[in-house]
């Protein structure tokens, strides 16, 4: 199910599964030292980390396949002594540009293959370039590569992997396409999605053939973006992973995603490839040696398996993930916003969004520093978007009260100001991208759940002259190329029909999905893994104050956090999940409130009151315990967005706090 837990007024307990023994040292391997958290934790059953990668095997003679923006092959991760481990293969892109000026792929590489940061630390990399400088590609583009892919690696000595970290909408002729290229003997792994949502609703996760990978946190958390289910076969390391970038040979960045989660896990498919091991057996393998029972809150229907590659069995590798906002990086043009508050910092509100749909998709505010920057990064899809900064006293940022400032980049606008009085207010970017790009965005961390990107439809290309260095698949394809449709089409038990000749892309692009289509619509879903997720003000978020050790907002005494959740007019009811937990230093008669503002209308309604006693019960709750809650709001004709705020009582005295953890928004 979409909701993280069942509704109930009785205190929720959390549950731990068995413990595996811990393994022994693994023989021939010189331990890695200051291991990177992703990779340290895919050798060890247990925490805490012991900061060293130790696994026997380095993925030599297999080559791993990265469908994605390009690689920097030129990376210190991959050189040798006399070059490259990495090389490139094709551009199915339509930009023209051999060279990775995104950086997902290079990032997602370098997690497969970086003798810093990668799993296989010398399987050869072959750069698949699918996706453009600004992440998106057509959906013929995208099956063009994984044709290539299959047909290239079945001419080239060796074993061979490959990763995809993007997806889209479900679509049929994709599911294909990737099916038919792990049959042939390229073991694929993919991305299970960053819309907090079932991974069933999404492809090429939804293919039941390929290795579909979600993400976790440093605490063994499922990643609150990470898609979940039944479609989802195996959990790596994807929030804040450290891996290669582009520009300088030496550049690093840390970014979040099941784009960052399975590379992870293909890197574990070449260790185990290096032992002749073939497609079928790698994915049996992978599966049946993970840890087992410590991820939590999975959610209904994932396994509870966490990639392992130690001392049993052969070694494996964590999940990818697509780029997003900030921490991640974004495949399509992000919208970067930067506030420099001044002497009123609490003044300072602003907010972004999407024209074409009227959701909300960044605020901030309720600034407690003056005189400080604040940064944003927002991966949204191509669109066109309306900033609207305000200030309650109505003099701007400057000049008389300190030198504040904004400024929002977008594309090629910069768009900034300072005094402004009350408002002031700037719209970008177009709808018409909407039917015209049709991106296939790298799947990573997102800062709001958004809408997923468009799949890429299969089209066959013939092998082409450039070479490719690597060794890879031994399998010979068992079939031709799927051919190319140009709409999503729900998935089927009918395959579609192969053809031995190219068929040429429709220039129709396939419509991108948001949510698995149901009477209860996921709006808003946030675990707090990482930060806020958009909950002002910033400061109240909380690490490993969550249910079961991740992150948590929390208030105390009068204090509050709210946040803007948009796209609610297509709905009569909204549900609020959230769960709580309120600290031994509160006193009985003390609590919160959950109010609920709609349209900026200043008229705040309470939803829901609890206080502190000796019993839980409809009014009451009782201190260290977490509780699950349920809320249903009525929908006001011709609302768009709701504010949900959480807010301590006026009579607050005591120094106690409130924890909220999983907040989960549904339309009906």
């Amino acid at each position: 199910t979409s909701a993280p837990v069942e509704p109930t007024s009785a205190p929720v307990q959390p549950t731990s599964g068995p413990e595996p023994t811990t393994p022994s040292p693994t023989p021939g391997s010189t331990p890695q030292t200051s291991a990177t958290w992703g990779i340290d934790r895919v050798d060890q059953r247990e925490l805490p980390l012991n900061q060293e990668y130790s696994v026997s095997g380095t993925g030599a003679g297999v080559t791993a396949y990265i469908i994605d923006t390009g690689v920097q092959t030129s990376h210190n991760e991959f050189k040798t002594a006399s070059g490259s481990r990495a090389s490139f293969g094709i551009n199915t892109s339509g930009d023209g540009n051999n060279n990775d000026c995104n950086g997902h792929g290079t990032h997602v590489a370098g997690t497969v293959g970086g003798k810093t940061y990668g799993i296989a630390k010398d399987v050869n990399i072959v750069a698949v370039k699918v996706l453009t400088c600004g992440g998106s590609g057509s959906t013929a583009g995208v099956i063009e590569g994984i044709n290539w892919v299959m047909l290239n690696a079945a001419s080239t000595e060796g074993s061979a992997t490959a990763n995809m970290s993007l997806g889209g909408g479900l679509n049929s002729a994709t599911n294909n396409a990737v099916r038919m290229l792990h049959d042939s003997g390229v073991v694929t792994v993919v991305a299970a999605g960053n819309s907090n949502t079932d991974a069933c609703n999404s492809s090429p996760a939804a293919e039941p053939r390929v290795i579909t990978v979600g993400s976790t946190t440093i605490n063994d958390a499922r990643s609150g973006f990470s898609n979940h289910g039944t479609c989802l076969d195996i959990f790596a390391p994807g929030t804040d992973i450290t891996s290669a970038w582009i520009g300088d040979d030496a550049a690093t960045k840390t970014i979040s995603g099941t784009s960052m989660a399975s590379p992870h896990v293909c890197g574990g498919a070449a260790l185990l490839l290096e032992t002749d091991a073939d497609a079928e057996s790698v994915t049996e393998t992978l599966l049946s040696t993970a840890t087992l029972d410590k991820v939590t809150d999975v959610r209904t229907g994932s396994p509870n398996k966490l990639l392992y590659v130690g001392a049993t069995g052969p070694t494996n590798a964590p999940t990818p993930a697509p780029p997003t906002p900030a921490p991640t990086p974004c495949t399509t043009p992000s919208i970067e916003v930067e506030v420099t508050t001044d002497n009123y910092p609490a003044e300072t509100s602003w907010k972004i969004t999407n024209s074409c749909n009227n959701v909300i998709v960044g605020s901030g505010g309720d600034y407690t520093e003056a005189n400080t920057i604040q940064t944003y990064s927002l991966c949204v899809p191509q669109a066109q978007y309306t900033f609207v900064i305000s200030d309650t006293y109505g003099d701007g940022m400057c000049c008389s009260y300190g030198d504040g400032s904004y400024k929002v980049e977008y594309k090629e606008g910069i768009y900034e100001g300072t005094e402004f009085g009350s408002e002031e207010s700037h719209t970008f970017g177009s709808c018409d991208a909407l039917q015209s790009s049709a991106p296939v965005e790298p799947t990573s961390a997102p800062v709001e759940p958004t809408s997923a990107p468009v799949e890429p439809t299969l089209a066959p290309l013939e092998p082409t002259s450039a070479p490719v260095e690597p060794t890879l698949a031994p399998v010979e394809p068992t079939s031709a190329p799927v051919e190319a449709t140009s709409a999503p089409i729900e998935l089927t038990s009918a395959p579609v029909e192969a053809t031995l000749a190219p068929v040429e892309p429709t220039s129709s692009p396939v419509e991108p999905t948001s949510a698995p289509i149901s009477d209860d619509v996921l709006i808003y879903g946030s675990a707090f893994d990482n930060d806020s997720d958009g909950f002002m003000n910033s400061n109240k978020y909380k690490r490993n104050a969550g249910f079961e050790g991740g992150g948590a907002l929390r208030i105390k005494k009068k204090q509050k956090v709210k946040r803007w959740v948009g796209n609610v007019n297509a709905y009569t009811r909204i549900k609020i999940e959230f769960m709580f937990k309120a600290s031994k230093k509160v006193v009985n008669g003390e609590g919160f409130m959950v109010m609920v503002e709609f349209n900026s209308s200043a008229e705040e309604s309470i939803v829901w009151l609890k206080k502190s006693g000796e019993e839980a019960n409809d009014n009451s709750f009782v201190k260290q315990l977490w509780y699950a809650e349920s809320i249903v709001v009525p929908t006001p004709d011709n609302a768009t967005d709701i504010r949900i705020q959480f807010k301590g009582l006026e009579n607050n005295i005591s120094n106690g706090g409130y924890n909220i953890d999983t907040v989960v928004v549904h339309g009906y």
